[in-house]
């Protein structure tokens, strides 16, 4: 509305008493605009309101008839219960918790509930967290006394740990004891436990009383007293060991090695030689995944899995695909150890070491065989050796690699710097397809990195997912973790490669450490492998998405 006044609105302007009056003359016309158009809308809510009222009556009525004849109350039983099936962690034990599958369909409905508490499927598989109070841990003793009775006569996947707030020595005695009423069913069963009493149930099994054990893993087996709990590691059903933070005095003579399809040894259970190493294989002919340490012997005492006296041979492991070997030996001692092993059909191989100056696991890539999976723990590995090492695996689908590939300087002061030639030879452009390492890489995982640019990740991402090279396979997955704050968030520039189907993850943030009912409910696989060990060891973080 045009005004004569416009010079002077919005300002501290004192008009004088005939511009008051004319600014009312002004006003008059609008004024009364404005009360029609503001009884108008109280009329059209109060009409609104009206018509609310009857939709909602209406469908007070409409809503409760369509139910009855909804889709999914016309199911038979037997499909929903696959739909209940489907709902539950697809890699990982189903956990305690009301928000999560199988408790969760228990809150939807009576006839959902009852369904739910009568599928034996849903309960057959449980995450236990040892609390740090006493109150606390008689009542998840009951909750899985619970779980556990509604899980008919299926075999069970079962994981016991111990959460981060209780005390070292906490007795969870009483939660084993409840576990070993059902060990004639467990499938696959794993304890981190720290107290030796806790494990003091399981002294009660025999290998007749595991007959469809196929699975275990001791994660912190204790230093002493706790011999005599292993001996049911003796069934033959047994086709995956892990020893993680196990001791020498853990019990291994009763273990059926040649039954073995997957072995896992931490450092804790390492060997000291070359010649142990061969022995434990030659135990174990039919392993198809292993994952071992070397460590210097510096007390004289045997390696907790046996000793090897006879002078090292070549090894032969037909049946061998994955091959994971932590390395603490003096720089090229286990060079014999590579050297010596025939692995026709190796598929993946892991290597970490605390020292770069020598790889010995270069006779196994120089080999023909197909590697489709390789992962280097080394910290101060350079670029050009790492370089290298990818140049000989042209047929590599998955790389996974701990901490920055660095540059090499003499100075004392400053003996490696990040350097990102590495990632450059993995990035093609137009002009560089032909020399691009990997080119048949799908899946980039890294962790521990801090030097590594957010922009050069956007780019190298970007270059195997947006640019159609022929020659180039395209990323399926990327997930990284940075020992750094964010520097420059590249998700939205790669929002329509990840609708597309890119799974990324990266991870920057600390997270706290909190009583959790899946506090470590880590994926089960058919063996663990090393790299299961080498994430983020600053904390970890929410990942961004």
């Amino acid at each position: 509305m045009d005004t004569p006044f416009k010079a002077i609105l919005h300002t501290n302007t004192v008009p004088s008493d005939g511009d008051c009056q004319r600014i009312r003359e002004l006003l008059a016309g609008p004024r009364r605009e404005a009360a029609k158009l503001t009884e108008e809308i109280e009329r059209l809510h109060a009409l609104i309101k009206e018509l609310t009222e009857k939709r909602d009556n209406l469908n007070e009525v409409i809503d409760p008839h369509l139910a009855l004849i909804s889709p999914i109350r016309r199911l038979p039983h037997d499909v929903v219960a696959e739909i209940f099936a489907a709902c539950l962690p697809p890699d990982r034990n189903a956990v305690i918790q009301g928000t999560e599958s199988p408790l969760l369909l228990c809150h939807i409905c009576q006839a959902w509930r009852t369904l739910a508490l009568s599928t034996p499927r849903l309960w057959a598989s449980l995450h236990i967290v040892g609390p740090p109070t006493p109150p606390k841990l008689h009542q998840i003793n009951e909750a899985v006394a619970w779980w556990l009775a509604k899980s008919g006569g299926l075999p069970l996947s079962i994981s016991i740990v111990q959460s981060s707030w209780a005390s070292w020595d906490t007795d969870f005695s009483i939660l084993v004891q409840t576990l070993v009423q059902y060990a004639s069913r467990w499938q696959r069963i794993r304890f981190r436990l720290n107290a030796y009493h806790s494990l003091q149930p399981l002294a009660a099994l025999r290998p007749i009383d595991v007959p469809f054990l196929e699975t275990v893993v001791f994660d912190g087996f204790p230093p002493s007293g706790a011999e005599n709990s292993t001996a049911f590691l003796g069934t033959n059903s047994l086709r995956g060991l892990s020893l993680i933070r196990a001791t020498n005095s853990f019990p291994v003579q009763t273990i059926p090695w040649d039954s073995l399809r997957r072995l896992f040894l931490s450092p804790a259970a390492a060997c000291h030689t070359v010649a142990e190493g061969l022995e434990l294989l030659r135990r174990c002919p039919n392993l198809e995944s292993c994952a071992l340490a070397f460590m210097p012997d510096s007390n004289d005492s045997p390696s907790p899995v046996g000793s090897a006296v006879a002078p090292a041979s070549p090894c032969r492991m037909p049946n061998l695909r994955q091959l994971s070997v932590f390395d603490r030996q003096r720089p090229g001692g286990t060079a014999g150890f590579f050297g010596l092993l025939e692995l026709p059909n190796l598929r993946g191989l892991e290597y970490a070491t605390y020292s770069a100056e020598a790889l010995p696991i270069l006779p196994l890539l120089n080999s023909p065989q197909h590697i489709q999976r390789f992962g280097l723990s080394i910290h101060g590995l350079t670029s050009e050796t790492l370089i290298a090492c990818i140049r000989l695996l042209p047929a590599l689908r998955e790389l996974f690699l701990c901490a920055d590939p660095f540059s090499f300087h003499q100075s004392p002061d400053d003996p490696f710097h990040p350097d990102f030639t590495f990632w450059t030879a993995m990035t093609p452009t137009a002009n560089t397809i032909h020399a691009t390492l990997c080119p048949q890489l799908e899946v980039m995982e890294f962790t521990q990195f801090t030097g590594f640019p957010d922009q050069l990740l956007l780019e190298f991402i970007r270059a195997r997912t947006e640019c159609h090279f022929p020659e180039i396979a395209q990323l399926s997955k990327v997930h990284g973790s940075f020992q750094r704050p964010i520097m420059e968030d590249i998700l939205p520039a790669l929002q329509q490669v990840i609708a597309d189907g890119l799974d990324l993850s990266l991870r920057y943030s600390p997270f706290s450490v909190y009583y959790s009912a899946s506090q470590e409910n880590t994926a089960y696989t058919d063996g663990e492998l090393l790299s299961d060990g080498w994430g983020d060891t600053s904390g970890g973080d929410s990942s961004r998405r």
